[in-house]
C-alpha cells in the first residue's frame, strides 16, 4: 500500500512520455516529464509525511492505553 501512489505516477509518467514521443513535440514531451516528476515528487513526499503520520498516531495510542490501564490498576 505504500508505494501504490508512486506507481500509479511512475505509469502516468511513461504513459505522457508515450503520447508526447507519439505527437512529434519535443517542447510537449519536456513539459510532460517536467510535470509528472513534480507530481511524483510531490506525491512520494506527501505519502511518506501521511505514513509518518499513522505511525506517529499508532504508537500515541498505544502510549495512551499503556497510560490508562496503568493508572486504572494503581487506582484500586
Amino acid at each position: 500500500m505504500k508505494n501504490i501512489f508512486f506507481w500509479e505516477t511512475l505509469v502516468f509518467l511513461i504513459g505522457g512520455i508515450i503520447l508526447s514521443l507519439a505527437s512529434s513535440n519535443p517542447v510537449m514531451l519536456a513539459v510532460t516529464i517536467g510535470f509528472d516528476l513534480g507530481i511524483m515528487l510531490i506525491q512520494f513526499i506527501g505519502v511518506k509525511l501521511v505514513l509518518s503520520g499513522e505511525e506517529t498516531a499508532a504508537k500515541t495510542t498505544e502510549n495512551e492505553e499503556d497510560y490508562s490501564s496503568y493508572h486504572r490498576a494503581h487506582s484500586l
